[in-house]
């Protein structure tokens, strides 16, 4: 990585000169010595200690960014809802389904309330009463 004297690095990230002394003196930022004998600093570290490199389109890149992250959220959102359409209407294929089974089985109660009603109203012949039990058959 390049090396860069402390008003480079300075100017490069919008610090002062004075900053960059102070957090190298507290340990945060580590110096190295140039080739003509001065401090200078390491890419890579201000990299680490400041992030990236800033460029002058900084503020454009920042609108391009939120707008990159509206658009995801918007994106995101319509998504939901595209899940939760296909829920309901699934949600609503179900129930109809349930409720073709709930008249189905209402019919085949409706048809065995009949059918019991019509064993209970059978009157017995008279050859059945005259029986014993046992000779029914």
């Amino acid at each position: 990585m390049p090396k860069l004297s402390i008003t480079e690095a300075a100017r490069l990230y919008g610090k002062s000169r004075s900053t960059l002394y102070k957090q190298n003196k507290n340990g945060v930022l580590s110096f190295s010595a140039g080739d003509d004998g001065r401090p200078c600093i390491d890419l890579s570290e201000m990299i680490r200690v400041y992030g990236p490199v800033p460029n002058q389109y900084t503020q454009e890149n920042e609108l391009k960014h939120e707008n990159t992250h509206e658009e995801r959220a918007f994106e995101a959102l319509l998504e939901i809802i595209k899940r939760q359409e296909k829920q309901l209407l699934q949600a609503d294929e179900r129930e109809a389904w349930l409720r073709e089974r709930l008249e189905q089985s209402q019919r085949q109660l409706d048809r065995a309330q009949q059918q019991i009603q019509l064993l209970t109203d059978q009157k017995p012949t008279k050859s059945s009463r005259n029986r014993p039990w046992w000779r029914l058959w």
